[in-house]
């Protein structure tokens, strides 16, 4: 990943926007200071926001006049505006107690963490207390819905971690019909909104949950579908009995924007590797022939041999003596091929084997209710995973260790981060009350990102959990990890894929091969057909050849069909010349139903994707590249489409005339 861009300022009397190389904000001075305007400048550059964002007390608001106090503060890590007024009513009169706040923004090329403070100049009783409202513009396709009520929580890997926060994935439903999508008493942990393929932005609070949940026994947070899109209103206190506010409330939030750009990032062709043993020089040579860049070492567990053969989480070295010289000498093989190597970390989970475990888990351990006990995901014939630990604790510090000591002293490329997702943690040790790692899985991602601007990131996430921090800050992201392995799903038609699939539009995600398991290769090749119109390179496990109906892994390798097929020919272009647009966007239209068309665009250049969904033969056809929807038209570009074999996929190259962009 190149260097990011600065964060920068531009301020006049009446307004002051923030921009990074990916975003414009727009915070309006005469309405207290509160954003106005939200545009993701390669997406549509339209502004996200049908109204400013802004907290709210009873009548009293904080965009109901101008702000009395602006500050700008500069840093090597970020700019952080912070913002003075009082709440008024829509007249501009105060409360008789008047409601002073300060709002600080913290901006980051990745992140914008709120802070916003009400301050009560005398105590007063309050009915309803609106944090901030966020409303998102029309259009809006799709919406994720990240709980934190236990009882309504999807029951996803329930009987392994206890209670935990998971997401839900819907559609906006189509028409003019308003009203209440989602309610919940308990804080959500994120809210995403989506112009599927194209934009959006995500909300989600900080580490401390507990603020939240101490102002009143009676809340609501909810998402309402208005006439002009989404508005998501977050009140910690709501309802008739109220609260007396004696003294400072200090809440915190996260808005996450999506680093789209106007090229697209590189593309990773990536394999999975165990240690026990070492893959061969002549399996190196087979997947750096075939397109292979990336190299990972997936060696979490082993179940049968000691435990000298796997990579403990938390342990640094990872093997003793003898493997330490075998790892050095592959991690040198795989760099003399011009290959990359990275290592697996695991973002919440600490080994009992290590010395870690045995000298801080009390310390660090993460239990899923006030008093409970230590949490492990457990491995079939190899004992635990690991123990659960939380990253707002002295974990985070000892997992960032460890990741810079593989990259500075055993000479890896990057690592791979899995469990990197918020989750529930009532050890008091770290906080006062519940809160769930956040702020300390960002604060380690972000300083890596910063500190390591040409290492490789990838982030695994699943397929039902969506965090847009982990598409801004890594390389590669891996979700759709399902398949049939939790009773999950294997899809049939690109519309079963959730949005986290497409979201971003620039090709950063890759799919877990799980979900193309099938000893007839009939979920292979539909799948792969999905994954090029999805923009999803997955990557391949060269230890599982045979769940994808594989004699062995050169017969995986030598499939033109399967995945590392795919990558060789992926490897043919350079993708970071391009754009992508996925079936989802329109901007690819194709004349028969049953082939799929996505596109890459570049400047006056693109290359057509088509696949066949069907098993059946297609005949040829045309599909036509709508550049007015794109930040790359005017114009109409029709390009033919060959006949196609069943459940087969091809790239097509096309120029047009090049208007110069917007």
């Amino acid at each position: 990943m190149p260097h990011e861009n600065p964060v920068l300022v531009r301020q006049s009397e009446q307004a002051i926007e923030i921009e990074s190389a990916y975003w414009r904000v727009r915070h309006d001075l005469q309405r207290g200071g509160c954003i106005s305007a939200v545009r993701i400048l390669y997406g549509s550059n339209s502004n996200l926001l049908a109204a400013p964002s802004a907290a709210q007390v009873d009548q009293y608001r904080e965009d109901a006049c101008p702000a009395e106090d602006v500050r700008v503060d500069h840093s090597d890590e970020a700019v952080t505006l912070t913002i003075r007024g009082q709440m008024c009513d829509a007249a501009g009169s105060s409360a008789p107690h008047p409601l002073r706040y300060t709002h600080i923004y913290r901006y980051t090329p990745w992140s914008i963490k709120h802070t916003f403070v009400l301050d009560p100049q005398g105590a007063c009783t309050v009915r309803h207390f609106s944090a901030t409202r966020l409303a998102f513009s029309n259009p809006v396709t799709d919406y994720v819905w990240g709980t934190s009520d236990f009882v309504k929580a999807k029951p996803r890997y329930m009987h392994i971690v206890g209670p935990h926060y998971d997401d839900i994935f819907c559609t906006v439903p189509a028409g003019d019909d308003t009203g209440t999508l989602q309610e919940d008493g308990a804080r959500p942990w994120s809210v995403a909104f989506i112009r599927r393929g194209l934009e959006g932005m995500q909300w989600c609070g900080d580490s401390n949950v507990y603020a939240w949940d101490e102002l009143a026994p009676q809340r609501r947070f909810s998402l309402t579908r208005t006439g002009g899109g989404l508005e998501l209103d977050l009140a910690p206190i709501a309802g008739d009995a109220g609260a007396t506010l004696a003294g400072r409330v200090t809440l915190g939030w996260y808005w996450f924007l999506p680093n789209i750009r106007r090229l697209g990032r590189r593309r990773l062709y990536e394999v999975v590797v165990q240690t026990n043993p070492f893959p061969s020089t002549e399996m190196l040579d087979r997947w750096r022939e075939r397109g292979v860049d990336l190299i990972r070492i997936h060696n979490d567990s082993d179940y049968v041999n000691s435990s000298d053969d796997y990579w403990h989480d938390g342990m640094h070295p990872p093997f003793g003596p003898e493997k330490m010289q075998r790892l050095a000498e592959f991690v040198a093989a795989v760099h003399a091929r011009g290959m990359r190597i990275i290592p697996y970390f695991s973002g919440w989970e600490l080994s009992p084997d290590t010395p870690l475990f045995a000298q801080h888990a009390q310390a660090w351990y993460a239990p899923s209710r006030p008093g409970g006990k230590k949490r492990y995901t457990p491995n079939s014939g190899a004992g635990v995973w690991g123990g659960l630990m939380c990253p707002d604790s002295g974990w985070g510090q000892a997992l960032e260790h460890n990741i810079r000591a593989a990259i500075d002293e055993l000479g890896f490329d990057g690592f791979y981060l899995d469990w990197s997702s918020p989750g529930p943690c009532f050890n008091e040790r770290h906080r006062p009350g519940q809160h769930n790692g956040i702020d300390g899985l960002l604060d380690i991602l972000e300083r890596l990102r910063r500190d390591y601007p040409d290492k490789t990131i990838v982030i695994h996430s699943g397929g039902q959990l969506m965090w847009l921090f982990h598409h801004n800050l890594a390389d590669q992201y891996v979700t759709l990890e399902e398949g049939k392995k939790q009773g999950g799903y294997t899809p049939e038609s690109l519309e079963e894929y959730p949005v986290t699939a497409d979201y971003m539009g620039v090709g950063s995600a890759s799919a877990v091969p799980n979900i193309f398991h099938g000893q007839d290769r009939t979920n292979l090749y539909r799948g792969m057909v999905h994954a090029v119109l999805l923009g999803l390179p997955p990557y391949t496990y060269y230890f599982q050849a045979e769940a994808c109906g594989y004699a062995n892994w050169r017969e995986e390798a030598d499939d033109p069909r399967g995945i590392i097929g795919a990558m060789h020919s992926y490897a043919s272009f350079d993708w970071s010349r391009y754009h992508f647009y996925s079936v989802s966007t329109g901007v690819a239209q194709s004349e028969s139903a049953g082939v799929g068309v996505a596109v890459y665009l570049g400047d006056g250049a693109g290359i057509l994707v088509a696949g066949n969904l069907n098993n059946e033969p297609a005949a040829p056809t045309t599909a036509s590249v709508r550049l007015d929807k794109t930040h790359f038209g005017p114009g109409t570009v029709n390009v033919p489409v060959p006949a196609l074999e069943g459940w087969r996929w091809t790239f097509i190259p096309f120029n047009y005339s090049d208007p110069g962009g917007k």
